[in-house]
């Protein structure tokens, strides 16, 4: 941390782990801490991302960053939300840049990787670069985007 000195951080504390009074005002500003709060905090436990009525519909998709990851909430074909990684399996590239209604199907924008509202990889055309078959040890499902738990 260099920008907020880890005891300026700790002062906050007293010996029994304590919160003696709120963090250095500093703390809300530092870029240091924020990557620290993103890594111990935010990486690790439930965090609010958005509001139900932003997915309103079914196919309704939208990309947002959690603790510098990727991410893309979906409302699903079973009404139900759902967050993935926002990196397609085959050569990661982002597959959703703004907000929009994908209809049934996220597809990437390299090699049209199509994946369904449920995160699972229902085609891979362009396995090789080219359209070709894909090989007879390739399983589709287990390609399927990566849900955040």
């Amino acid at each position: 941390m260099t920008d907020l000195k880890r005891t300026q951080l700790f002062s906050a504390f007293d010996e029994n782990e304590n919160v003696k009074h709120g963090l250095p005002s500093a703390a809300y500003t530092s870029k240091d801490f924020y990557e620290l709060e993103s890594k111990l905090i935010f990486a690790k436990s439930w965090t609010f991302v958005g509001f139900a009525y932003d997915l309103a519909q079914v196919g309704d998709i939208t990309p947002l960053e959690v603790a510098g990851q990727p991410l893309i909430l979906v409302r699903s074909s079973k009404n139900k939300i759902r967050a993935f990684h926002n990196v397609c399996r085959h050569r990661n590239l982002k597959l959703v840049d703004k907000p929009r209604n994908c209809k049934s199907l996220i597809t990437c924008p390299y090699h049209n990787w199509c994946y369904n509202l449920d995160g699972q990889l229902r085609a891979a055309p362009f396995f090789g670069g080219q359209k070709t078959e894909l090989p007879k040890d390739f399983k589709l499902k287990e390609h399927g985007l990566l849900e955040v738990p």
